[in-house]
């Protein structure tokens, strides 16, 4: 159940305020046919407040488990902010003659989240993933919710990223637990292959290109114990429309990946998706 409202100061003009309030109650769930969730009762009010700019979003959560009607009992405080800016290359801009992207940017994202809680713990859902792929968010596509799911196909499944909570898009694979509090910083630069009208305007292409370069790397505590990770690596996406609804396409590589100092082996090769990455 959940009750929202949206405002701004100016009719129709950004920011715009959007604030929502609930509560939800976790159903039986067939372990065997996920791994999102732990099982057991789970009942969770939250308040949640976003202001909607044009350059930067400033997203807000605060959460709390309610008893008796929850194993856990856990409160917990989430902050995100994301940024993204571009403009058109010149004309004489050497990426725009020789490799046709008209146009870059960059995109930011800032995450910080602390989780309040007893000896129980809170269970795999309510955890902040390392990675991103919320449990929540997971479990409501249908071909995520296991390895299965995907006409089969495991690997899939098993690289997939949707982005969220720590967001360390090179880590879906690497099983690293979820964290009790913690803060990350998600940055890509980017270039586009956009059109070019008889006006001289941009416009999307039948399908477009975009090349990103990408770093991810944040601090994790778990009852005071520190991980330190990272990743950096380049990515390719391709977007179109077909009948009006947006096909998107993204493929992740990361090259590098680090805990507290040193190297990992990097069993990620590669990162689908079907969600932007902030």
């Amino acid at each position: 159940m959940e009750i929202e409202k949206t405002w701004s100061r100016a009719y129709l003009k950004s920011p715009y305020h959007i604030s929502k309030a609930g509560f939800y109650m976790q159903p039986m769930v067939d372990t065997l046919r996920t791994n999102l969730f732990d099982p057991g009762k789970l009942a969770v009010l939250y308040l949640k407040y976003k202001i909607d700019n044009k350059l930067i979003d400033i997203e807000s959560e605060i959460s709390s488990s309610i008893d008796p009607y929850s194993d856990w009992s856990f409160n917990r405080i989430t902050l995100i902010s994301s940024v993204e800016s571009s403009a058109p290359f010149s004309e004489d801009n050497l990426l725009n003659k020789f490799t046709g992207f008209t146009n870059g940017g960059y995109r930011g994202r800032v995450f910080a989240g602390k989780i309040w809680t007893n000896k129980s713990g809170v269970p795999n859902q309510e955890a902040y993933n390392i990675e991103g792929n919320s449990s929540a968010e997971m479990f409501r596509i249908s071909y995520l919710r296991n390895q299965d799911s995907f006409f089969g196909l495991s690997e899939i499944n098993n690289n997939y990223h949707m982005a969220g909570e720590g967001n360390i898009r090179g880590l879906v694979s690497q099983n690293e637990k979820g964290a009790d509090a913690g803060g990350s910083v998600t940055g890509e630069i980017f270039m586009v292959n956009k059109g070019v009208d008889v006006k001289g305007y941009l416009e999307d292409r039948p399908i477009s290109l975009e090349i990103a370069f990408f770093a991810d790397g944040g601090i994790f505590y778990n009852s005071g114990t520190i991980r330190k990770l990272g990743d950096a690596g380049i990515g390719i996406r391709l977007s179109s429309t077909v009948y009006d609804k947006p096909l998107y396409l993204r493929l992740d590589f990361p090259f590098i990946l680090f805990k507290d100092g040193k190297n990992l082996e990097n069993d990620t090769k590669w990162v689908i998706s079907f969600q932007r990455s902030i």
